[in-house]
Parts: C-alpha cells; sequence; structure tokens
C-alpha cells in the first residue's frame, strides 16, 4: 500500500476528456506499474499532474482532473514535486491491512504495515520478507514460542498474548524476526512480572504482610544490633528450664545458717508469736542462730529457762 512508479512509463491519450473527469483510457498501459487495493501513482497529461488510483487494462482511475484534455497528448508517469513528496510521506507513514489469521507460521502480508491479528493459533515463526517493520495487535490468547532465530522475543521466552496486546517486529532477513517492542494491553510489563506466587517463591513478603510496617519504624526505642548482642549472650549463658521440684530444693537449701547471720532475725523483723512449733521442726532454731536478745527465755545455749511461780 503506498506510492508507485516504474521508469520510462510513456503513452498518448487514447481518447479526449473533460474537465472533472475521474478516469480515462491509455493508448497503452505497458511500462505503467501496477497497483493494487491501496496504491497509487501520478501521471502528466501534458503540464497537469493527475493521482491516478487503479489500472484495468488500458483504464485508469483517477481524481477529477482540472482541464479538459484531447486525445493523443502525451501521458508520462514523470519525476515530479508531487511524486517525490508521496514517497517521502509513504516512507514515514504507516498502513494499515487486512487483518491477518494466526497461523503456523504467520504469513505477513503486503498490504501495509499494521494488522489485527485473529484466530487462536500458536506459532514459533512468520512468513515474511526481509526488512519489514510491521505491527501486529492480538484479537485473542495465543503462544508465540521464542526461537534464538526465527522469532526472537523479549527476556527470550515464550509470550501468551492476550486481546488488545500490541507487538512491533522487524524482519532482519526472510522470515527471521525480532520482536523490538512488545505493549500488553493491561499495562504490565511482558518481562520481569511480579506475582504472589513468584514472591512467595522467593521467600519475600507481600505489600499485605507488611501493613504495620510503617508504624514499626516510627515507634520510640528502635531495637538495635547491640540489644541483639546482649540477647544473645544471655541466650548464651542462660540454663535449661528448671522443674518444680529443682526451683524448691534451692529455696530450701538457700534459708540455712550460711545465709543469716546471728542477729538478723529479731524481734524488729519477726511479729509476736510468729515462730511456733506448727511452722518449725523441732530443734531447727537454737542459740547458734537467734541471739538472746530476740526472746529472754531463751539461754545462750538455746535452752529454755523454766520460771517457777
Amino acid at each position: 500500500m503506498g506510492v508507485k512508479f516504474t521508469n520510462n512509463a510513456f503513452t498518448t491519450l487514447a481518447s479526449t476528456i473533460s474537465a472533472s473527469a475521474t478516469s480515462f483510457d491509455l493508448a497503452s498501459a505497458a511500462g505503467f506499474p501496477t497497483l493494487a487495493a491501496g496504491d497509487w501513482t501520478y501521471l502528466s497529461l501534458t503540464d497537469e499532474v493527475v493521482k491516478v488510483t487503479a489500472i484495468s487494462g488500458v483504464t485508469c482511475t483517477c481524481e477529477a482532473v482540472s482541464g479538459g484534455h484531447a486525445a493523443g497528448i502525451p501521458v508520462e508517469l514523470r519525476m515530479t514535486a508531487e511524486l517525490l513528496n508521496a514517497f517521502a510521506e509513504d516512507l514515514e507513514a504507516g498502513h494499515k491491512g487486512g487483518d491477518i489469521a494466526s497461523a503456523s507460521p504467520t504469513v505477513i502480508d503486503t498490504d501495509g504495515d499494521y494488522f489485527d491479528v485473529t484466530g487462536t493459533t500458536s506459532f514459533a515463526a512468520f512468513t515474511v520478507a526481509a526488512n519489514r517493520h510491521f505491527t501486529l495487535q492480538f484479537a485473542g490468547a495465543l503462544t508465540m514460542t521464542h526461537h534464538a532465530t526465527n522469532l526472537d522475543l523479549p527476556g527470550e521466552a515464550d509470550i501468551t498474548t492476550a486481546a488488545g496486546d500490541v507487538a512491533e517486529f522487524f524482519s532482519t532477513g526472510t522470515d527471521t524476526v525480532q520482536c523490538v517492542n512488545y505493549t500488553k494491553a493491561d499495562g504490565t510489563a511482558v518481562v520481569g512480572s511480579v506475582d504472589a506466587t513468584s514472591v512467595t517463591a522467593a521467600g519475600a513478603l507481600m505489600d499485605s504482610e507488611c501493613a504495620g510496617l510503617a508504624a514499626v519504624k516510627a515507634t520510640t526505642g528502635t531495637f538495635l544490633t547491640a540489644d541483639q548482642t546482649k540477647l544473645d549472650a544471655i541466650e548464651a549463658s542462660a540454663t535449661a528450664d528448671q522443674t518444680s521440684g529443682e526451683i524448691l530444693t534451692l529455696i530450701e537449701n538457700g534459708v540455712d545458717s550460711v545465709h543469716y547471720v546471728d542477729g538478723s532475725i529479731d524481734n524488729e523483723h519477726i511479729a509476736d508469736d510468729a515462730i511456733d512449733s506448727e511452722h518449725y521442726a523441732a530443734g531447727s532454731i537454737d542459740g547458734e542462730h537467734i541471739s538472746a536478745t530476740m526472746n529472754p527465755a531463751l539461754t545462750s545455749t538455746g535452752k529454755a529457762l523454766v520460771m517457777g511461780f
């Protein structure tokens, strides 16, 4: 699709035409370009340049001519400004071709450079001429299989298309295609996309698992490395958990004459009648551990004084 031209195309006008005519006949169409749907060329009728959009046999279909022309005048395909300007625009602009049915391989037509791909047949190659720059928009889901030469895809990985995805390709050789850009309809990246499965597999946390992270970071008294070091040292020196029996034994062993000095237990610390036979075994309290000042009823030997009445 675009402007067409050939070398040395020349003939004469077969019959007279009037102003505003939209067709004319050539004496011979030999040497003039073949125009497919969407193609055009520029022919000179003496001094008027006319845009011709179709040539069927010797009949040319054209945009309305500005003036009348007599039979026998020269009709030529010259290098005109109109032709050169159209050629330059054709280089810069793209043209949408007809829809392409997905196939294995998928055939790229020559009637444009932008195509809608229909169907869901997966493929791993294109049938395309060298040096074609073309864009495809996919209508549904199919898989393009990566191949280092035939179909080089981003990330060197297969791509599963979705409706609305657009891919741009360039054929570096016959049937040798490089995908130079791929845009997903949902806006996500075609390479390096992250989902919950890949995050979990990597051992990372999802956003939902870090909901309170900002509040923790803002809390006064941040847990420092030094705090961790202290805890590690405590853990290293700690003993195993003790049973209730072991704890009771330690208490019983800790309360004896070794831990209390003479005079440390006296009337100031123990209430009247707090020490009697109900709480202490016979002989467990004697003069070696409790001073005589605590109770005048005790002698220095720990013997009770018998008072006569």
